[in-house]
C-alpha cells in the first residue's frame, strides 16, 4: 500500500488530471478522503485474504477478529500517509519507485521482519508477552501458532 497510495496521488500529477479535478470544485479533504477510503479497502481485503491464507495453513487465533480489523485500519492509515508523504517529495512515478523504496526498506527493517531484533519485554498482559517493538506475542512460544 506504501506505492499505490503514492503512485495515486502521482499519476493524477503526471495525466494532469488533478487540474480537472481542482476545476470541479473538488477540494483537498474530499480528495484525500476519496484516495484514503479507496487504499483503506484495498488493505482490508489484503488483511482477509492474509488470514484466511494463514488459516487454510493451521493457524489458530485466540484474539478477536474484530481487534484485528481495528489495527489492521489503523496501520493501513499510517501506512497510507507515509505514501503521501513520499510522494510530495517525488515527481514522477520513476522517482517513486526508485526514491520511494527507502521508506519501505526502513519499515520494513523495524517491523523485525528483515532481520530478527533483540527482544524487549515491556510488560504482559492475560499471560502474553507484550514486546517494546512490536505488540504480538512472541510466534515461537505461543501455542496458537504451532
Amino acid at each position: 500500500m506504501l506505492f499505490t497510495a503514492g503512485s495515486s496521488i502521482i499519476r493524477e500529477v503526471e495525466k494532469d488530471t488533478i487540474s480537472r479535478l481542482i476545476l470541479s470544485k473538488v477540494n483537498s479533504i474530499q480528495f484525500m478522503t476519496a484516495l484514503s477510503l479507496n487504499q483503506v479497502i484495498i488493505g482490508l481485503l489484503c488483511i482477509f485474504i492474509t488470514l484466511l491464507a494463514s488459516y487454510s495453513v493451521g493457524f489458530r487465533t485466540d484474539g478477536s477478529v474484530s481487534l484485528l480489523l481495528l489495527v489492521g485500519i489503523m496501520t493501513c492509515f499510517s501506512v497510507i500517509s507515509i505514501g503521501i508523504i513520499t510522494s510530495c517529495f517525488i515527481k514522477n512515478m520513476f522517482g517513486l519507485l526508485t526514491l520511494g523504496c527507502f521508506p519501505f526498506f526502513i519499515l520494513v527493517s523495524f517491523s523485525d521482519c528483515f532481520m530478527p531484533l533483540p527482544k524487549i519485554n515491556m510488560m504482559q498482559i492475560a499471560g502474553n508477552q507484550v514486546y517494546m517493538q512490536r505488540y504480538s506475542a512472541d510466534s515461537h512460544s505461543n501455542p496458537s501458532f504451532q
